[in-house]
């Protein structure tokens, strides 16, 4: 368990370390692992759905994220607690489309407003000769 420290970055660090030497035994099978997760795509939306339905987001989508238990469970792990919600559950949604075609059911206020970024950082990158 955590023990308080003086020092807040070792807290910090105490748990980071607790909480990879915990998921390091989890039975689990990271979607990563297979070549089609597209059988697994409706399960994720439903997933993230009921998530954001908790007040909680992951604001780091991808399939290493996204583990079937033993049971054949699709879970989703890694979930951040930095930031302000409303935009971690919109870059959750953003993630979903721009990786796998998953299509958010409520668009926020704050999901257009960072499509709109994305969109404009990558025109100012066309026009500076970057790919976008």
């Amino acid at each position: 368990m955590l023990r308080r420290r003086k020092n807040q970055k070792n807290l910090v660090w105490a748990e980071v370390l607790e909480s990879y030497i915990i998921y390091k035994y989890i039975e689990r099978t990271q979607l990563s692992n297979f070549w089609d997760i597209t059988p697994y795509l409706k399960e994720i939306s439903n997933l993230i759905v009921k998530l954001h339905s908790y007040g909680l987001a992951s604001n780091d989508i991808w399939s290493e994220n996204f583990i079937l238990d033993s049971k054949e469970r699709l879970k989703i792990i890694d979930l951040s607690d930095n930031g302000f919600l409303s935009i971690c559950q919109a870059n959750d949604w953003l993630a979903l489309k721009r990786f796998y075609g998953i299509e958010a059911e409520n668009k926020s206020i704050f999901y257009y407003m960072i499509s709109w970024r994305n969109a404009f950082r990558s025109y100012l990158r066309k026009l500076c000769g970057k790919e976008a």
